[in-house]
């Protein structure tokens, strides 16, 4: 077994091999973070100063047309996030996932009302309710991650539909995240999208303008 693992390993090339080692080690510091988010992260202190600092920013300020995910586990609650932008007029959409074509496709929401539970607490647009948004009539979108390099690259939960929809989108991205969430050790990918900035806790980092 493992002298046809090393054939197929020169078979297929060194490239194929540091993607494994990536692959790996992403999967890893994606466990990492969850773990130490669930079991660590002071919540109750951090969140609304990272919300604070979102809100105080010039970027969050000259945006119109806010496009944000629905928090779900331990993801940083962006309910406050949703609200606010409606409060101060802003134009809201919110992502629905399509496994079958690995598609995200963002909808304008006025309302919690228009949104329905597709999977195990997972929140989104419900179409019938609501109207597709195409990317370039975003201003801002809040991607969401479990850890940021310093330079604008993320790991997610591993399905790869940001990073899809990125390829599309030319408008500002900004990542939530705690101090602790940063890290230099992260692999990125030839398909991975930096984002623009990292809104910590202290400040709004530009990490990729």
């Amino acid at each position: 077994m493992k002298n046809s693992y090393l054939n197929l390993v020169r078979a297929l090339g060194k490239g194929f091999l540091l993607g494994v080692i990536e692959v790996s080690m992403k999967d890893q510091i994606r466990k990492e973070m969850l773990t130490y988010w669930r079991t660590h992260a002071k919540r109750e202190e951090t969140e609304p100063l990272l919300i604070q600092q979102l809100f105080t920013s010039s970027i969050w300020e000259r945006g119109q047309r806010i496009g944000c995910t629905i928090s779900k586990g331990v993801e940083w609650n962006t309910t406050p996030i949703i609200e606010q932008a409606w409060k101060s007029g802003k134009y809201v959409a919110l992502p629905k996932c399509f496994p079958a074509s690995k598609q995200l496709i963002f909808y304008e929401v006025d309302s919690f009302n228009q949104l329905e539970n597709t999977y195990i607490d997972l929140f989104e647009p419900s179409p019938e309710k609501t109207q597709p948004v195409a990317p370039d009539q975003l201003d801002i979108i809040i991607v969401p991650g479990i850890a940021f390099h310093p330079k604008g690259w993320r790991i997610g939960y591993g399905g790869g539909y940001y990073d899809r929809y990125l390829q599309h989108y030319h408008g500002i991205t900004i990542g939530l995240a705690a101090d602790w969430q940063l890290t230099d050790q992260l692999f990125y990918q030839h398909h991975d999208i930096p984002i623009d900035y990292i809104c910590t806790e202290t400040e709004m980092m530009t990490v990729h303008k």
